[in-house]
């Protein structure tokens, strides 16, 4: 795989630039990425591969505030979104049509996710998963907290970082698929 250095050598332009490129194609664009990722990984990088790149930005961005990593899960597609996915999204969901009930009751869920986590955004690794397969998965995490979580309680904190987790895993097999 070439490395990121080799990568922006042949295709030229600054630095910021070609980060804003790499992590708006692996991750989803966002004003977070392009005004306080990017920046501080522009300036603060040592590594060469697209992974350290990423395990940069990782670190990067769980040192931000609360406020700014909300901003950043958001920036990612819902499960089961038709409409405004970035190329990559759209590419790795288009594989498998979906039928329609799976669709309404991803919204659904989507739609109680949101309410009991006040201003996140479910994210999954869906690795090759139906959007059906996901059901499952999203039902049983409503299921482990009573109520709503208030923006920044604990429990609101462990889902946020879990949610994270799932951007990063998703970055990495992007990255590692050579989609970059």
């Amino acid at each position: 795989m070439i490395t990121f250095a080799e990568l922006k050598e042949l295709h030229g332009g600054s630095r910021e630039q070609h980060l804003f490129e790499f992590l708006s194609t692996v991750l989803e664009p966002s004003p977070p990425l392009k005004t306080l990722l990017v920046p501080q990984l522009s300036r603060d990088l040592t590594g060469s591969s697209y992974i350290e790149c990423l395990d940069a930005a990782r670190d990067i961005v769980d040192a931000w505030n609360v406020e700014d990593k909300a901003i950043f899960v958001n920036s990612h597609p819902r499960i089961g979104q038709v409409s405004g996915l970035s190329a990559l999204s759209a590419a790795e969901q288009a594989a498998k049509r979906t039928p329609e009930d799976v669709l309404q009751r991803l919204s659904e869920l989507n739609q109680a996710y949101e309410e009991k986590y006040p201003k996140l955004r479910f994210i999954t690794f869906v690795n090759g998963r139906t959007r059906a397969e996901i059901i499952p998965e999203l039902d049983h995490l409503l299921s482990l907290a009573d109520g709503i979580q208030e923006f920044g309680s604990e429990a609101w904190k462990k889902e946020l970082q879990r949610d994270l987790e799932a951007i990063w895993l998703i970055a990495k097999a992007r990255t590692q698929a050579g989609n970059f």
